[in-house]
């Protein structure tokens, strides 16, 4: 890793540990319409309107229209805001991993969430100064997989590709690390096999692992 310039990270289950809020908000919603079977694991890294899209496809008996999927997922990312407002579950040693990594990389952020999301993160952290590049799901026209969110990054970072790590939690956030031509180093080892079957060239269990691979 020594030759990298450049990190990206993600930023729900990397730098905030947000699963949890965004399930309940997820399943808050969902109850409303009788589905009690949703599974947030398998849309982890999707943009919030496009897993309402998948899950009422599944229950077409809900009979939901597209306006309506907007409603609904600007509903859900207000609860999960208010949840994360109130839990404030940023990863141990958060700050201090970024302020250290700020001083020997050009730092992106980089998350398919809301930009109030994203916001959130950073007025609770109070890490905004440590980025060159804040950029949410939506600033771009395509999720993860697809490299956009990535590929913006690096643009803005204004460094080579090659030269870039994102940090992911997400199989589908590493192979769009792989497709803008970054690599990518897992966070989260209870995914380690998708992670690595998705490109990642490590995967570490926490930010202090991440310090200790990056020798800060």
């Amino acid at each position: 890793m020594r030759d990298a310039l450049g990190l990206i990270f993600d930023l729900d289950g990397v730098l905030i540990l947000s699963r949890d809020c965004h399930r309940r908000a997820f399943e808050e919603v969902l109850s409303d319409f009788g589905i009690h079977d949703f599974n947030y694991d398998q849309y982890a890294g999707w943009r919030t309107s496009e897993v309402f899209h998948s899950v009422f496809a599944a229950h077409p008996e809900a009979k939901v229209t597209i306006e309506k999927i907007a409603e609904y997922s600007t509903r859900k990312s207000a609860r999960a805001r208010e949840l994360l407002a109130a839990e404030a579950p940023i990863a141990p040693m958060c700050v201090s991993v970024l302020q250290a990594c700020s001083k020997r990389y050009k730092m992106a952020l980089a998350s398919s969430g809301s930009r109030p999301s994203v916001q959130a993160f950073l007025d609770l952290s109070g890490t905004a100064p440590l980025f060159q590049s804040v950029l949410s799901g939506d600033d771009v026209m395509k999720a993860k997989p697809d490299p956009e969110l990535f590929t913006r990054s690096i643009e803005a970072l204004q460094l080579p590709a090659f030269s870039c790590i994102v940090i992911e939690d997400a199989p589908a956030g590493v192979q769009a690390a792989r497709l803008a031509g970054t690599r990518a180093i897992g966070m989260g080892l209870e995914n380690e096999q998708e992670l690595r079957q998705a490109g990642a060239v490590l995967v570490v269990g926490s930010l202090s692992e991440l310090a200790k691979v990056l020798n800060l």
